[in-house]
């Protein structure tokens, strides 16, 4: 309006004479006031529809991308088979297995071999029939096809023993690799007197793994030859080097252990396949010959792959026990249920290359509105950040997938148990496909973010969020700075204080997530108390006082103030701009009106009408006076009818048909009336103006007198 004004202003040439409150000063107003508010109608109905279809087709994609990742609906099967295998072979083994017999039962490198014998054999191997019973042949059939069962003349062996890959049509795609690193011998202890902790030292490198065949046991270690170890020229179980590749970068990033940290995927590597008799003989080989040994083995991985047809399912299990400096073992382990992209119908691929490609279209879409824009684009919003985000994520999951298409192929075309499946890189494009996963559950929170800022378009009121945090970033920043520092000191002092004792403050970033975790009430008080009854209550009820108490309520305060100041401008604006809430609330009203009416006849009658006011007030007709000009506080259709009937080119100027038509179009809720506040913010703004160019002349003429000495 203020800017319509300067224009209306400069059109009549110049300031109004007399008083502010004159019919005319009034009539040019109400002028500038009607124009800017038609002319902002105008544009929101053009703006409104833009914005619809633009949100029309983002919902459309938003939904297509939902439906491609939750429509197949695998996730919750893929959680309970995971917790069905952690069960059996992690927590409590299972039958034909002892089942209190979990990894955590294995307490040294000896008891590995426990752990093979009766939970691994048992759950992945077929019994052996032909050793069941002397009548059956080794599938399990009569070896005599005339024998009387009667007189117990048939094979009676059973079904293979009811495991968890073996049973029911679940089969072992690859045979169980048991993998070991050792240390490398470097030298012979030494004894110094007087230079215990110098002298003293590890013969094994701490840093580097034996690559020797035969297991890694020197003379300089084992000079009298006590210890059992397999031949250095028999290749039973070599050293096999791992050999880089684009799925394999022959570390072991997903079997990170809890001791030493990552693993390289070289090894001394043993093999269990064929029936259970047979692996159970090459465990018994493994303990003969000292395979495993708790001075130089530092980490033992098993690992193997199956398949689960009746789920469609891949289950990639890695086991890892390692040895800790005092003979002791801990373990850790990674389970990847998956499908591998295998089995899904080829109308999920569509859809899934299918929102790749609608993302790219949008990607497109905002790279015209970059270029037509031109730096002016990065300005318009949060929103536009986010959308870069969103694609740049979207550019990495469709290229990881492309890749990722390559393996799928190979797995169709290999048979299991086969020197392919064996060779195949299970663990990282399993790991890869985890990334594909991690990539895209981000990219469905920007996807649905980015939906706010569709609706921010249409209604100012949907802007609290973004508003309230943009707003108070300032003071959130800086009071967030200080909440960081306070918490690394805490971080850092429950480190020390209960780190060596307590799993939670064991590491910095593992007492700062525990500081975290307590903030929303999940702690353990009485564990930090066994620790030490002194420090414990010091440690805890300052960090709950400062922290929880002091500095979270000082971060809701600024979050509370900013948002009530939100509140009142989105309101504010609401009430004096057209917006795409409120062209749908015209729409609903007319519709409204039109449902109650008896006929189109009662609405247009109704619509005659434009004498009623703000809660069904009658208003008065005809002309006011100068001093009921400045008593109003709406202006209703015939004022603007007063003031305007002598000039038959106002609503030509306005591109309308009638003066109710100009005034529904001027106010924002499609009303025959228009707060008249409004006018008088448009009279005081013209009469600062005039004041303004009065005190400027006055002040230019002074300057002229002064500099004529006085003179006119």
């Amino acid at each position: 309006a203020d800017s319509a004004a300067k224009r209306h202003h400069h059109h009549h040439g110049g300031s109004h004479r007399g008083d502010a409150s004159t019919g005319a000063n009034i009539r040019s107003a109400v002028e500038v006031l009607l124009e800017a508010k038609v002319t902002q109608f105008r544009h929101a109905i053009k703006k409104f529809r833009m914005d619809m279809l633009s949100m029309a087709i983002y919902l459309i994609f938003t939904a297509f991308f939902t439906i491609s990742i939750l429509g197949r609906g695998e996730t919750k099967q893929i959680f309970f088979v995971r917790e069905a295998i952690e069960s059996t072979l992690i927590h409590v083994g299972a039958y034909p297995g002892p089942k209190s017999y979990g990894t955590s039962e294995v307490g040294s490198v000896s008891d590995i071999y426990l752990y093979l014998e009766n939970v691994i054999i048992p759950n992945v191997a077929s019994a052996n029939m032909t050793r069941l019973s002397p009548l059956c042949d080794e599938a399990g059939r009569d070896l005599d096809l005339g024998c009387d069962e009667k007189r117990g003349e048939c094979c009676t062996a059973q079904q293979p023993n009811p495991s968890a890959f073996v049973t029911g049509g679940n089969l072992m795609v690859t045979p169980v690799k048991v993998r070991q690193l050792r240390a490398l011998s470097e030298a012979t202890p030494t004894w110094e007197e007087g230079a215990f902790v110098d002298a003293y030292k590890t013969p094994w490198a701490t840093d580097a793994d034996e690559g020797r065949d035969g297991g890694g046991t020197t003379k300089q270690w084992d000079k009298k030859g006590e210890l059992v170890d397999w031949p250095p020229e028999a290749a039973y179980y070599p050293y096999q080097t791992c050999v880089p590749s684009l799925f394999d970068s022959c570390s072991v990033a997903d079997a990170r252990g809890k001791y030493r940290g990552t693993y390289s995927a070289n090894g001394f590597t043993a093999t269990l396949k064929g029936y259970d008799t047979d692996m159970l003989a090459t465990v018994a080989d493994l303990r003969a010959r000292s395979f495993l040994d708790s001075r130089a083995t530092r980490a033992v991985f098993i690992d193997f792959t199956a398949y689960l047809p009746n789920r469609g399912l891949f289950v990639i299990v890695t086991l890892l026990f390692e040895s800790i400096d005092l003979g002791a073992v801990t373990s850790s382990h990674t389970i990847y249920v998956t499908d591998l992209n295998q089995g899904v119908p080829i109308l999920w691929d569509l859809l899934e290359y299918g929102v790749f490609g609608f993302a790219m279209l949008l990607m497109c879409s905002d790279l015209w509105s970059w270029w037509r824009l031109g730096v002016a684009y990065w300005s318009s919003g949060w929103a536009v950040y986010v959308s870069w985000i969103n694609y740049a994520l979207f550019i990495t999951a469709l290229v990881l997938r492309i890749i990722l298409e390559a393996r799928y192929s190979e797995i169709r075309a290999m048979a299991p148990l086969s020197p392919a499946a064996e060779a195949f890189p299970w663990q990282e494009v399993a790991f890869d496909q985890e990334t594909v996963y991690f990539i895209t559950s981000f990219n469905a929170l920007l996807t649905w973010l980015r939906v706010l800022s569709h609706l921010e378009a249409i209604s100012p009121k949907t802007r609290q969020l973004t508003q309230t945090i943009s707003q108070s970033g300032g003071d959130l920043a800086s009071l967030t700075v200080l909440i960081f520092v306070v918490l690394t000191g805490f971080s850092i002092g429950f480190h020390l204080a209960f780190g060596r004792n307590v799993d939670g403050h064991k590491d910095i970033v593992g007492s700062l997530s525990a500081l975290l975790q307590a903030i929303l009430g999940q702690f353990d008080y009485d564990e930090l108390k066994q620790v030490s009854p002194v420090m414990a209550p010091v440690f805890f009820v300052t960090y709950i006082a400062i922290v929880m108490f002091l500095m979270l309520n000082m971060f809701m305060a600024v979050v509370m103030k900013t948002y009530d100041k939100v509140q009142d401008y989105l309101a504010g604006a609401a009430a004096k701009e057209v917006t795409g809430t409120g062209l749908l609330k015209r729409q609903i009203n007319q519709m409204v009106r039109l449902i109650k009416a008896g006929d189109v006849e009662e609405v247009q009658g109704e619509d005659a009408d434009d004498s009623v006011g703000p809660g069904g007030k009658r208003l008065s007709r005809g002309a006011a006076s100068e001093q009921d000009w400045d008593e109003k506080e709406i202006l209703t259709v015939q004022d603007v009818k007063a003031l305007f009937g002598n000039d038959p080119e106002m609503l030509n100027r306005m591109s309308v048909k009638t003066f109710k038509e100009l005034v529904r179009l001027a106010d924002t809720e499609g009303r025959h009336f228009l707060p008249f506040s409004e006018v008088r913010e448009i009279l005081h703004s013209e009469k600062k103006r005039a004041e303004s160019k009065l005190s400027v002349h006055s002040s230019a003429h002074a300057q002229q007198q002064g500099g004529g000495g006085g003179g006119p």
